[in-house]
Formats: structure tokens, C-alpha cells, sequence
């Protein structure tokens, strides 16, 4: 009979559920890009310290590295909606330092958040938006890999 293996660590990490695709998924979804940061043309990476204690809440969120004050708060209201997986080791709450990157890429942003406006002959304006579909518990029929799947949304404006 063998013996089990002792876990590497004592201590294990905290991690977001779904991997880093996921993160990127909610990250992406929750972004709000500044308009004045869209008409300029500001775009970059905000790289962020922050807190995730052991129920995965994040907390004490520092700039390490900012591109514009608009831009890193809208980075810093993001990084306060993450909700880690919670860590169980063995009934000592640790809090974890990790550190996030978030791209803003202007590109990206409005391709994942296009919008097409549109005036009917009888004045209706119509604005069609697409924002990337959110994940539900059940798992999709079968999507390919590199699928993007988008959920439009039709506004009738008088």
C-alpha cells in the first residue's frame, strides 16, 4: 500500500475560478473605457498591487504602474469587483499579494463594445450594441475555441 504524498506547500494560493481566460473574460466585460481616454487615444497597461484574503475578497489596491488618472481608477473600480476562489488552509487566514495587469487597448475595447446607430425612414433612431455574452453555469452545446460569442441589444430611441 503506498503512502499519500504530503502537499508541496502548507500553504495553498489563491487563484481566480476559471483560470486567467476567465479573468480576461470579466475583466473585459466590466470595462468602461473613459470617453475623454477614447478621443485622445490614451491606451496601456495599468499594472496594480492588491490584497486577496482568504474568502477572495480583493482589498488595499495600489497603482504600481498607471497610464492616466481616468484610466487607472476605471482599473482600480475593476479590481475591486473580483471575487477570488476562497482558500482553506487548514483554518489560518492568510491574505495574498498579487499583482493584476489590465490592458486597456482601445482596438479591443470597441470591437467588443461596437455600436451601430441607424435612423428609419419614420425618424425611429435604432442603436444596435454588442457587448460580450456573459458566462452562464451551464456550459455551452459545443463552441469552438477561438468563437467569440456577443449579446446585441436593440435600443428604440423616440
Amino acid at each position: 500500500m503506498k503512502k499519500n504524498r504530503k502537499p508541496e506547500s502548507f500553504i495553498s494560493k489563491t487563484f481566480y475560478p476559471g483560470g486567467p481566460e476567465e479573468l480576461r473574460k470579466f475583466i473585459l466585460s466590466e470595462m468602461k473605457y473613459p470617453e475623454l481616454c477614447l478621443e485622445k487615444g490614451i491606451e496601456g497597461v495599468v499594472q496594480m498591487q492588491l490584497d486577496v484574503d482568504n474568502k477572495g475578497n480583493t482589498s488595499n489596491i495600489k497603482i504600481k504602474s498607471g497610464v492616466h488618472e481616468l484610466i487607472d481608477a476605471e482599473a482600480m473600480r475593476i479590481a475591486s469587483l473580483l471575487k477570488f476562489a476562497k482558500t482553506h488552509n487548514r483554518g489560518v487566514r492568510i491574505t495574498f499579494h498579487e499583482t493584476l495587469n489590465i490592458q486597456f487597448s482601445i482596438t479591443e475595447y470597441k470591437i467588443r463594445h461596437a455600436e451601430v446607430k441607424i435612423t428609419h425612414p419614420t425618424g425611429i433612431r435604432v442603436v444596435y450594441s454588442t457587448t460580450p455574452a456573459v458566462a452562464s453555469d451551464k456550459p455551452a452545446e459545443s463552441p469552438k475555441p477561438q468563437e467569440q460569442v456577443y449579446n446585441i441589444s436593440i435600443k428604440l430611441n423616440d
